[in-house]
C-alpha cells in the first residue's frame, strides 16, 4: 500500500501544469490506460477491424471470375463416337461509377467504426469520471462524519464531568450520548459508502492505483465564456459525427441503388472443341440480366433509407445543441447553488461559534447547543453535496468538449 501511494503521489506532481485546476483527479497517464483499457473500448477498436473487412468486401465488388466447362461424348449410332468439351471463363462488370460509390461507402463504413469506438471511450470517461466523484463525495462525508463523532463525544465526556459536580442535569447526558449514537451510526454508514464507491472504481478501472485517502475538493471554478463551450462541445460531438456520416453513408447506397437498375453485364471467354476436333473455336460472350422490379424496388428502399438518414441527422443535430447547453446551464447552475450554500456555511458557523461561547459562559442549555450543531452538519453538508454537483458539471463539461482526457481524439 506504501509503494501505491508513493506512485500515486509522484504521479500527480509529475501530471501536466494544464491540469493543475483538476489536482483531484488521478494521473493523466493512468486514465489514458484506464480508458486504453476499457472492455467497451476494446470492443468498439475491435469492431474497426471488422469493419476494414467489410469495407474490403465492397471495394472488390460482388462480381468474381467464373470458371465454366463441359465435356460430353457424343455417339452417332452405327457410325462413331466423338468427345466434345469447351470452356468458359466470365466476370460481371460494374458500370456507371458504381465502383466509385463502392469504394466511397467503404471508406466511410471505416470512419463510421472510428467514431463509434471514440465515442466509446468518450463514455468510458464519463464513468471513470463519475466513480471518481462519487468516491470523493463518500470520503468528504465521512470525514465531516467522523469530526462530528469527535465533537459529540467530547461534548458527552465533558457533560459527564460537569453531572459529577451537580453542573449538569441527567437530561442533557442522555442528549449526548443520543447525539453522539446517532452521529457514529451516520459516520459507519458514510464509512461502508466510501468503501464501496473506492471498490467500484478498482473493480472497474484497475489500472487506476487508488490513493490512501481521497483528496478534497477546492471552490469550483466561476464560470465564463460559456458559449464557446457550447461550441466546443457541438463541433467535438463523435455522437454527431457518426449519424453524420452514417447520413452520408445512406446517401451514396442510395445513389448506387439507383444505378443498379441497370444491371451489369457479365462478359465472357469461350473456348470449344467439337466434331472430335474437327470443329473448334473461340468466342466472347456477353450477359445481362433484363428483370427490373426487383431493381426498382431495392432502389427505392434506398432513397427511403437515405431520407430518413437526414431527418435522424437533423434531429440529432438538435439533441446535441441541447445537451450541449444542459452541460453549461448545470454549471451555471451548480455554480450559485454552491455560492449560496458556501454563504450559508459561513453564516451557520458564525452561529454555531456564538452558541458554543455562549453554552460554555451558561448562556445557552446543551439542547439548544445540539440544534446549532445539527443545523451547522447540515450546513456542511449540503456545502459539500454542492461543491461537489459544481465540480461535476464542470468535467462533464470539459470532458463533452473534450478539454479533459480526450484532448487527441476531436
Amino acid at each position: 500500500m506504501m509503494k501505491q501511494v508513493i506512485y500515486f503521489t509522484i504521479m500527480f506532481l509529475m501530471a501536466p501544469f494544464a491540469y493543475a485546476a483538476e489536482g483531484y483527479l488521478p494521473p493523466r497517464d493512468m486514465v489514458e490506460q484506464a480508458l486504453d483499457n476499457y472492455p467497451v473500448y476494446q470492443q468498439a477498436r475491435q469492431n474497426i477491424e471488422t469493419s476494414r473487412s467489410v469495407a474490403d468486401a465492397l471495394r472488390y465488388g460482388p462480381h468474381e471470375l467464373t470458371l465454366s466447362s463441359t465435356y460430353t461424348q457424343r455417339k452417332i449410332s452405327g457410325l462413331l463416337e466423338l468427345e466434345e468439351y469447351d470452356a468458359g471463363l466470365a466476370k460481371g462488370i460494374r458500370l456507371f461509377g458504381k465502383g466509385r460509390l463502392d469504394r466511397k461507402t467503404a471508406a466511410l463504413e471505416i470512419e463510421i467504426a472510428e467514431n463509434i469506438a471514440e465515442d466509446a471511450r468518450h463514455q468510458a470517461a464519463l464513468v471513470l469520471k463519475q466513480l471518481w466523484m462519487d468516491w470523493i463525495k463518500a470520503a468528504e462525508m465521512h470525514r465531516i462524519s467522523k469530526d462530528y463523532v469527535e465533537i459529540h463525544r467530547k461534548a458527552l465526556a465533558a457533560l459527564e464531568k460537569r453531572r459529577a459536580l451537580n453542573n449538569a442535569s441527567d437530561l442533557d447526558v442522555g442528549l449526548a450520548k443520543s447525539a453522539l449514537q446517532t452521529a457514529m451510526a451516520l459516520a459507519a454508514e458514510a464509512q461502508g459508502n466510501e468503501a464501496l464507491a473506492r471498490d467500484v472504481i478498482v473493480r472497474s478501472f484497475p489500472e487506476i492505483i487508488m490513493p490512501h485517502h481521497a483528496p478534497k475538493l477546492p471552490t469550483p471554478d466561476e464560470p465564463v465564456n460559456m458559449q464557446d463551450w457550447v461550441d466546443l462541445v457541438i463541433s467535438r460531438s463523435h455522437e454527431l459525427t457518426i449519424v453524420e456520416k452514417q447520413a452520408e453513408q445512406f446517401g451514396v447506397i442510395a445513389r448506387r441503388s439507383n444505378l443498379d437498375r441497370f444491371a451489369d453485364p457479365t462478359l465472357g471467354l469461350r473456348v470449344f472443341n467439337e466434331q472430335g476436333g474437327d470443329e473448334t473455336g473461340v468466342g466472347v460472350t456477353i450477359s445481362v440480366p433484363i428483370g427490373v422490379r426487383q431493381r426498382g424496388a431495392v432502389a427505392a428502399q434506398g432513397r427511403s433509407k437515405a431520407k430518413a438518414a437526414e431527418y435522424n441527422l437533423a434531429y440529432m443535430r438538435r439533441q446535441i445543441g441541447i445537451a450541449a447547453m444542459r452541460d453549461v446551464q448545470n454549471v451555471l447552475n451548480t455554480y450559485k447553488t454552491w455560492q449560496m450554500t458556501f454563504s450559508a456555511l459561513e453564516s451557520s458557523r458564525f452561529v454555531i461559534e456564538k452558541t458554543r461561547r455562549s453554552y460554555e459562559l451558561g448562556a445557552h442549555d446543551y439542547a439548544q447547543l445540539l440544534l446549532a450543531e445539527q443545523q451547522f452538519l447540515a450546513s456542511k453538508k449540503s456545502e459539500a453535496e454542492a461543491r461537489h454537483k459544481a465540480h461535476n458539471a464542470w468535467l462533464q463539461l470539459k470532458i463533452d468538449a473534450h478539454e479533459l482526457w480526450l484532448e487527441n481524439i476531436h
